[in-house]
Formats: C-alpha cells, sequence, structure tokens
C-alpha cells in the first residue's frame, strides 16, 4: 500500500538503476520510455512526463503522443514539460476537443495545486500558458477561472469580471462549486461569489450553488444574505443538513436570542456510544456504518497497547532532539511535526542537523527536505496491520486505498499550551477534490487532564464558512487560514471523545475538529495521525512507437 502501488522507493529505485545508468551513456528514445514507466510506477510523475517528453522529441512524435504527455504533465504539475508540448501541439485544433478540454482542466488544476502548496515561484510560469490555453479551448470556464486568479495576485481589477466570465464557461454546477472553492482557499471571497453569482444565473435551482454561494455570503460578513440562500437548500435530500446546520446559530446570533428547544434538537449531539466500535471483534461494515452516518468514528484498541509504549519514547526522544531545540524562544504554539520523527534513536543527529537547515521554510516543505534523511516504514507497518479499519475506510471512501506518506504528522500537545487550532476542516486544506478520512492515535490517554480532539459528529459536504480572527483574534488559538466561524458552531453538537493509548479515531475530510482545551490540567498528548484517500489511477502513456 506504500504511495497506492504497492512499491517501495528504495525497490523501484533499485529496479530502474540499469535504465538510469545507461541514459547517463547515452540516451535513446526507447531508454527515456523506460525510465518515464519506472517513475510512474512509484508516483513520481513528474519525472516521468520529462522523460516521456524527451522520449517524443528523440522520436518525432505526433499530436496524439504529444497530447498525452501533456496531461501526464498538468497532472504531475510539470510547467515547463507542459510548455514543451503546447510547443509540439501549435495551440492548434488539430488536438481532439475531447483531448484538448480535458488538458485545460488539467493544467489549471496543477496550476491551483501549486497555489495551494504555496509553491509561488513555478506559478509565475503559468500566465503564458493560460493565454496558449484560451486559445486552445475558448472560452473553457477553467481557464477564465486561472486568469481571474492570477490577475488577482497582480493587483488587475478585471478580475472579478474574469471569475464571472468563468461561471459562465463552466460546464456545470459541480464545476463551479469546485473552482469557487479554489478561491475561498486563498480568501478571495469576491471571485468566489462572482463565479457562483454566474453559474446560479445559468443554473437557478441548482441547490450546491446555493449554498456555496451562502457559505461565501457568510465568509464576507453578510449573514442575512447568507441565510436567504441557506434556506433556499432546506428541502435538498443532500445539502439540508449543511444549511440547517449554520441557520440556526445565524438566526440567534440575527435575532439576538437563545436557541428554542426544537432547534436544539434539530442539531442533537450523539451520545458517545454512538460513535464507537470495539473493544473486541467488529466488523468492516459496522465501522463503516458508524462513518457513513456521523463522519465520525471511535475505534477501541485499534493499535496495541505494546506499540503504543514502543513509540511513545521514540518519538519524545525524538521531539526533544531534533524540534524542540530548533524552535523560535519562546514559541507556545503547538507541535505539529512530519512522522519522520519517529525514527530511531541512531538516525537522530542526522535528523537534527536537516531540520536546523529546513526548520524557516514552510511546513509542506519539511517532509520533502526530510525524505530519506530517516525511514517511517515502521509506522506505516503497524498502520497496514490494523485490516478491519482500513477495509472500514475503503468500504467508506469506495475503493482502493492509497496512504499519503507527506501527510502524517507526530503531534505533542500541552494541556497548558496557550495557542492551539480552532475549528476547521481537514476539506478546507485541500481535500476537497478527493474523499479522505483522518485516522488520528494517541499514545496517551486523553480528554481529561491531556487534551485531545473536540469534534462536530454531523456529515457535512460542503466546505465551512471560515474567517480569520484579525483584531478579535482569541489568544488560545492561532490565527489560522482555515479557521471556521465558531459563532455558527452550535455549542451544544461539540463533542470530546474521551480516549485511551491505542484508540483510533477516525473522521472524514468536511468533519469539523479542533485541538481540546482544558484549562487548569497539566497533563501532555502525544498522538500522531495519517491520512487516507482513494488510489488514483495511474495516467495513460504515450505508445514507444
Amino acid at each position: 500500500m506504500a504511495d497506492g502501488t504497492g512499491t517501495t522507493p528504495a525497490e523501484a529505485t533499485v529496479a530502474h538503476e540499469g535504465t538510469l545508468a545507461a541514459l547517463a551513456g547515452g540516451e535513446s528514445a526507447a531508454l527515456h520510455h523506460a525510465a518515464s514507466r519506472e517513475f510512474l510506477a512509484i508516483g513520481r510523475w513528474g519525472a516521468a512526463a520529462r522523460h516521456a517528453a524527451r522520449a517524443a522529441e528523440l522520436s518525432r512524435a505526433g499530436t496524439a503522443q504529444w497530447s498525452r504527455i501533456a496531461i501526464l504533465a498538468a497532472r504531475a504539475r510539470a510547467a515547463d514539460v507542459l510548455g514543451r508540448c503546447l510547443d509540439a501541439l501549435g495551440d492548434g485544433p488539430n488536438v481532439e476537443p475531447s483531448r484538448s478540454e480535458e488538458l485545460c482542466d488539467l493544467a489549471v488544476a496543477a496550476a491551483f495545486d501549486c497555489a495551494r502548496r504555496h509553491e509561488w515561484a513555478r506559478l509565475e510560469q503559468w500566465p503564458a500558458l493560460v493565454d496558449r490555453l484560451d486559445r486552445m479551448v475558448p472560452g473553457r470556464g477553467t481557464v477564465a477561472a486561472l486568469r481571474a486568479f492570477l490577475a488577482a495576485r497582480d493587483g488587475d481589477a478585471a478580475a472579478r469580471d474574469y471569475a464571472w466570465a468563468a461561471g459562465e464557461g463552466c460546464t456545470g454546477a459541480a464545476q463551479a462549486s469546485g473552482l469557487a472553492n479554489h478561491y475561498r482557499y486563498h480568501h478571495r471571497f469576491g471571485l468566489a461569489a462572482a463565479i457562483l453569482d454566474a453559474a446560479r444565473h445559468r443554473w437557478p435551482t441548482e441547490a450546491r450553488l446555493w449554498l456555496d454561494a451562502g457559505n461565501v455570503a457568510a465568509e464576507r460578513g453578510d449573514i442575512r444574505g447568507a441565510l436567504a440562500c441557506w434556506e433556499r437548500v432546506f428541502d435538498d435530500p443532500r445539502l439540508a443538513n449543511d444549511a440547517r446546520f449554520c441557520v440556526i446559530e445565524a438566526r440567534c446570533a440575527s435575532e439576538r436570542r437563545s436557541p428554542t428547544a426544537a432547534e436544539v434538537v434539530a442539531i442533537a449531539q450523539p451520545s458517545a456510544r454512538a460513535i464507537e466500535v470495539g473493544p473486541g471483534p467488529f466488523s468492516a461494515d459496522e465501522l463503516a456504518s458508524v462513518l457513513d452516518r456521523h463522519g465520525v468514528a471511535v475505534v477501541r484498541g485499534g493499535l496495541p497497547e505494546h506499540d503504543c509504549q514502543a513509540l511513545l519514547p521514540r518519538l519524545e526522544h525524538n521531539l526533544a532532539q531534533a524540534y524542540v531545540p530548533n524552535q523560535p524562544p519562546g514559541d507556545s504554539t503547538e507541535l505539529n511535526v512530519p512522522l519522520h520523527f519517529f525514527c530511531d534513536s541512531s538516525e537522530t543527529a542526522a535528523l537534527a542537523a536537516r531540520f536546523a537547515e529546513i526548520r524557516e521554510q514552510p511546513i509542506a516543505a519539511w517532509h520533502w527536505a526530510l525524505e530519506g534523511v530517516v525511514s517511517t516504514d515502521d509506522v506505516w507497518r503497524r498502520i497496514s496491520g490494523m485490516t478491519t479499519i482500513l477495509e472500514a475506510v475503503a468500504k467508506r471512501l469506495g475503493g482502493p486505498l492509497a496512504i499519503d506518506r507527506s501527510l502524517g504528522y507526530a503531534r505533542a500537545k500541552l494541556a497548558s499550551q496557550r495557542r492551539v487550532l480552532p475549528f476547521h476542516q481537514d476539506a478546507r486544506t485541500g481535500y476537497w477534490e478527493i474523499p479522505t478520512i483522518a485516522m488520528w492515535m494517541p499514545l496517551v490517554a486523553c480528554g481529561v487532564d491531556a487534551p485531545g480532539l473536540e469534534v462536530v459528529p454531523r456529515r457535512l459536504h460542503s466546505l465551512f464558512p471560515v474567517g480569520l480572527y484579525g483584531g478579535r483574534e482569541r489568544a488560545d488559538y492561532q490565527s489560522y487560514p482555515a479557521s471556521a466561524i465558531d459563532d455558527l458552531i452550535p455549542p451544544w453538537a461539540v463533542l470530546a471523545p474521551l480516549l485511551e493509548p491505542g484508540d483510533v479515531l477516525l473522521f472524514d475530510s468536511y468533519v469539523l475538529h479542533r485541538t481540546q482545551r482544558l484549562p487548569g490540567c497539566q497533563g501532555r498528548r502525544v498522538n500522531f495521525d495519517a491520512r487516507f484517500t482513494l488510489a488514483e489511477a495511474p495516467p495513460d502513456l504515450p505508445d514507444e512507437t
């Protein structure tokens, strides 16, 4: 299950050492094709795209082959390769329309992915590509959406007009909603409102567009406008849950009153037992059913106690040796570090040295910079042994699983810690496009003396309204771009499950959750987490002929 392919990077490296060595001695189209396929097998799509492009150049590939390589390059966020492909294709109508449309949409998704990862230097390559994509498929909504985003970054007043054009050029309500989510991720709420307004003119009965428009209105501070949109969704069989959840607190705030008894019942908190399975035998169907109903499940005793006892001192040692000495003086924020810190003590010196070099980089860069320094196979082997849990997660997601190793974290929290994460959804940080389940495992008891998690055990299907605290920033929460608007979350709907070492908390990417605060307590919680997504089928590669 490593990297969704069943092949570890070390195994694949040995397998294609011969190919890379042969290329060093003299390149050929066949060798570049071989290298491309081998890199693709381990999920290194960027390298695969570059070798495929070079093979195409050497073999004087035709239009169909270059269009397939372009799609691979777009999926890999390889803008340089995509540019070479467009050079070969000539921007022209010689590419079949369905391929051109797919290429445009994937290229835009790749550009937004660069922005989501804060790869701003890579994003600088995209403005020139936007013009070429627009010539390839004139009026494509996705391309107009990217043009709006790039214009807004440059302060161009035409950005809102581009966003409106994007809404008019979308192929459906789902596409408009997805593009609006990209804007909302970057707090470009004006652009999100524009694309949704244009889309609602085209599809005035689509509940998804009204729900998203209400959420964006709330993010812009227009609660009355938000209520008007949400009330249009009350009868939708799938999205009414989201709309009604927001409406009760919004109505109470606008009418300056407390919730009625009927409103409290409407958003009732399920009992703790309703979200539990185990201890003892349980079926994957039972667990998947709990997840499907509540979005949250607790598996009692999912990780054996002896595993917790083995992992805890290793993590504590490595945090003390590598992370803590490099913290800024006086920093009182929580510790969130990549799972690379579950290394053996013999690797601590290398880890500490590498971390000292990269500690100023964005957190996403930690994972890449630490690759190869230490091995995390021991942790993933334990996770892979939770077969019933993994089967249930696969049932809930609807297909084979992939583990994104770059998104495994070890975390340490003190009950007395001043600044912790507020309510948020993992989907808001980039997981709205693909179903995702988080697996959260404490190595110590939490919920009484040591802080656990607070969750809202309610199935949601949309990105909850967010807002930075700004001038009213609360001293006990970090300023976090994905912070949910607390005033829209009924406090009686929040649950803080008590967890023992080895219990497993599962929740989907739309579940609202935050760090639990326990004033007056002194316990320290240590946990690690992982995220599962659907395994993505590898893109097709060009033929070798």
